[in-house]
Order: structure tokens, then C-alpha cells, then sequence
């Protein structure tokens, strides 16, 4: 991944971590296969991405004379309980205070880097269509359409994010006008969580 990523771009100074499946299940229909293969990849990949980049992150910062950044993607379900996401809750509250860890680490070690976790609320993408039909058949609600308006309705702002709207606060926190953020969590939810 790394040796990728370099031939790529060259050089690194921002890491996006952006990694996630769910499984739609009550907690005791969740096997342990399903709970693994989330923490695989939803955690433990936003792990080996840090670990992985750090040094090249640290070196880019020094040459450029600013901080580098590490943007972790959580969710809502990092900071709030859902019904029938126990498995992504779990490994989404993980990558919250993994990044909070990091932050700190690479301030106590000296290493130019900044590392901020981000927790959108729904955002209207194939994925949360999967999501929305799999909570219909959980009983969420009697249909994809009724679990869709009622995902949007839960959101104050009245309607789930654009893909977008979550990129420019990625971008924020990725830019050096975020440069005294880190250890931070930036929760572009439409209002969800401040109910």
C-alpha cells in the first residue's frame, strides 16, 4: 500500500483514511467472522495506514515547514449507538480514540503530524442504499423508501449529506487551516448527534 501510494503521488503530507463495511444484523445474529472482517478493515486498516505512512508523513512535514495531517474516517456510529450496528459501532468508536492516541503519540515523539478523526452522519452514497435496505429488512422499517425518509428525517438539516459536503470538511481538516486541530473530531451530521 505503501510503496503505491508513494509511486502515485510522489511524496505524502496528507493521509486520508477512508475504509468501511457494515453488516446490518441484531447483535445476536453477528458472527464472529462478520465482527472480524469489520475490525479488519474499518479499524485495523486505519492502523497499518498510520503506521505505514508515519515516517514518510513526518519527513514531508519537515521539508515543507507544516504540519501533515491524517484525516480518519469514523461516523456517527464512532459517537452514538445505532440498532442493528453493533459490529460497526464498535470498530467505528475504535477508529475515534485510535486517532486521539496517535495524535498525542506523534506530539510526544516529536513527529510533525496532526491526526483528527471525522463522523458523518448518512451520506447518500451506494453504501448507505445497501445500509437503508438491509435496516428494512431487519425491521427498521417496511421498506428501503420508509427506512430512506426516515434516515433523512433523523438528520435536522432535512436531508442526508451529499458526498461533497463530507468532502470539503476532509479537506478542511487535511488543509493547513485546520493547523491547530489534532486529536480532534469534526461531525459534519446535518444535527444528528445534537439531538
Amino acid at each position: 500500500m505503501r510503496q503505491a501510494g508513494l509511486a502515485h503521488h510522489g511524496r505524502a503530507s496528507v493521509l486520508v483514511n477512508n475504509a468501511g463495511i457494515d453488516v446490518v444484523r441484531d447483535m445476536a445474529g453477528t458472527s464472529l467472522a462478520d465482527w472480524d472482517r469489520l475490525f479488519r478493515v474499518n479499524s485495523t486498516g486505519m492502523f497499518l495506514g498510520m503506521k505505514e505512512f508515519a515516517d514518510d508523513l513526518h519527513e514531508e512535514a519537515v521539508a515543507i515547514g507544516q504540519l501533515s495531517s491524517v484525516v480518519n474516517m469514523s461516523s456517527i456510529c464512532g459517537l452514538i449507538g445505532v440498532a442493528f450496528q453493533v459490529a460497526y459501532c464498535a470498530t467505528k468508536g475504535s477508529v475515534r480514540l485510535m486517532s486521539k492516541a496517535a495524535a498525542l503519540e506523534y506530539a510526544a515523539l516529536g513527529k510533525k503530524i496532526r491526526v483528527n478523526s471525522i463522523h458523518p452522519g448518512t451520506v447518500d452514497t451506494a453504501f448507505a442504499a445497501q445500509c437503508l435496505k438491509e435496516l428494512g429488512e431487519v425491521g427498521f422499517a417496511p421498506s428501503p423508501e420508509e427506512a430512506r425518509a426516515a434516515i433523512a428525517r433523523a438528520h435536522p438539516i432535512g436531508h442526508m449529506a451529499d458526498p461533497y459536503e463530507i468532502a470539503d470538511a476532509i479537506v478542511f481538516l487535511a488543509s493547513d487551516a485546520s493547523r491547530f486541530l489534532t486529536g480532534s473530531e469534526l461531525t459534519p451530521d446535518g444535527g444528528y448527534t445534537a439531538q
